[in-house]
């Protein structure tokens, strides 16, 4: 059941389905005990079927839920929520097929996330079997290949140690995770159909924490989190999915998007970009260095058209990747560097919306205007965004996306995105883009247990 239920799941009975003959039923509050587990995003989950599956092989179950007919009619009962989603997960960490068990570790340590499919972006790094047996992976077709079995062993014992790349971890997360969601887009003047696809971290507050580092402790200030994996485009032209980060916390006192009291849209000559953020920040990481890509930053008019009532984050988007630059640097529509800010798109996308206001609901209405179809009114969508850091107006960091006159974006504050003068003075949160070639390697994305990384020197 997930968090929002409120109805208790002794009222709710089930049966499953095989063959159109009814296999079990019971009531969700009758489980042992032990067949109670409790999933990321549930505030209860029950075992409903064990099964073994061979190779090849399928099963189909139909699970019907209701509330039992006994259910009382009573202040519990009444106007309650039941929200819940099935789960359907291997058997972790072992493979049985045959006389052949195969149990596999990802850098060495066991997971509980699904056993590799092919194409996934898990590679095997090493295959050590039992009883002097030699094995390798085949990656083509994504199976185990018996080299020398010198015992002539029938029960054959290996474990293979995958590894994958942080993007590809995210992505694979997408497929069973809430909280990262697979985002569609239009082809927009700059990126053509080169980055129609990205895979985004949504909710009030998601496991996307990042410590860049393989192990070892980080304080809070080393902390960053996971924006999400986007299509980008390299030095040399060439796009990749790479992982987009964000520090946890702001850095420094507040600037101005210019750097200056002086109103100008160029951000290729504001001190923010080429002094605070590409020297004096780049500078102070440079252990972290090595994990960072110089990628291109669209610099397009976040609002391209003044007179559109609905300024979404998807008009944002592509305004941003437009080749209309802003009111005062028409010209300067990109720059290529290390550092920069998050789009004012990104807030946007970060939201998951609510039971009452769903996410394509919040994609719907306007991130800018304070009327009825802005976020102002449709509440649940800013407080279930985490780049949302309160009402306070000093609460709101700037954003790399120019605005309309003298003005650029800035998020987290409010109620909703703003933008203000570019000579004015916000705080910032630095972001980059990691080399697509950086290595997961253990942790769950929390804030006290983030994901480690590494990179091959």
């Amino acid at each position: 059941m997930l968090k929002e239920t409120t109805l208790k799941s002794k009222y709710i009975k089930y049966e499953i389905v095989e063959n159109e003959r009814i296999k079990y039923i019971n009531n969700l509050g009758e489980e042992k005990e032990e067949e109670k587990r409790v999933l990321e995003s549930s505030k209860e989950g029950r075992v409903l079927l064990q099964e073994t599956i061979e190779g090849n092989a399928k099963k189909s179950y139909k699970l019907r839920i209701w509330m039992d007919e006994e259910t009382p009619a009573i202040e519990e009962t009444m106007n309650q929520i039941f929200k819940s989603k099935i789960v359907i997960q291997g058997v972790i960490p072992k493979i049985v097929n045959r006389d052949m068990t195969i149990a596999y570790t990802i850098n060495k340590e066991e997971s509980e996330e699904p056993f590799p499919v092919k194409g996934s972006g898990y590679k095997a790094k090493e295959v050590v079997c039992e009883n002097g047996v030699k094995a390798e992976w085949d990656q083509e077709n994504w199976g185990i290949k018996i080299k020398e079995n010198p015992k002539h062993e029938r029960a054959i014992r290996c474990n293979i140690d995958f590894e994958v790349t942080l993007a590809n971890y995210v992505i694979g997360k997408s497929e069973y995770e809430e909280e990262v969601i697979k985002q569609s887009h239009e082809e927009t003047d700059q990126t053509g159909k080169s980055a129609t696809t990205d895979y985004r971290y949504v909710g009030k507050d998601p496991n996307n924490y990042v410590c860049l580092k393989s192990e070892g402790t980080c304080s809070e200030d080393e902390l960053y989190r996971i924006v999400g994996v986007m299509p980008t485009e390299g030095e040399d032209g060439t796009y990749e999915n790479r992982v987009k980060l964000v520090k946890h916390t702001q850095y420094v006192e507040k600037v101005s998007w210019s750097g200056t009291s002086v109103i100008n849209h160029n951000w290729t000559k504001s001190t923010l970009n080429t002094t605070i953020l590409n020297q004096t920040y780049w500078n102070s990481i440079n252990e972290y260095q090595k994990y960072i890509d110089k990628v291109k930053w669209y610099l397009g008019e976040g609002r391209v058209n003044p007179d559109d009532q609905i300024t979404k984050a998807e008009d944002i988007y592509k305004g941003e990747r437009s080749n209309t630059g802003a009111p005062s640097a028409p010209s300067i529509l990109f720059t290529t560097a290390n550092i920069g800010l998050i789009y004012a798109s990104d807030f946007g996308f970060a939201t998951s919306g609510s039971d009452t206001t769903s996410r394509d609901v919040c994609l719907s209405k306007s991130l800018i205007l304070p009327d009825a179809e802005s976020w102002s009114t449709y509440t649940e969508c800013v407080i279930n965004d985490w780049f949302y850091y309160g009402k306070s107006g000093s609460l709101y960091r700037w954003a790399i996306t120019p605005s309309l006159a003298s003005m650029s974006f800035t998020y987290g504050g409010g109620t909703r995105l703003s933008n203000d003068g570019v000579q004015t003075k916000h705080h910032i949160s630095p972001s980059f883009y990691l080399k697509p070639n950086v290595l997961y390697e253990k942790g769950t994305g929390t804030k006290d247990n983030p994901y480690y990384v590494s990179i091959e020197n």
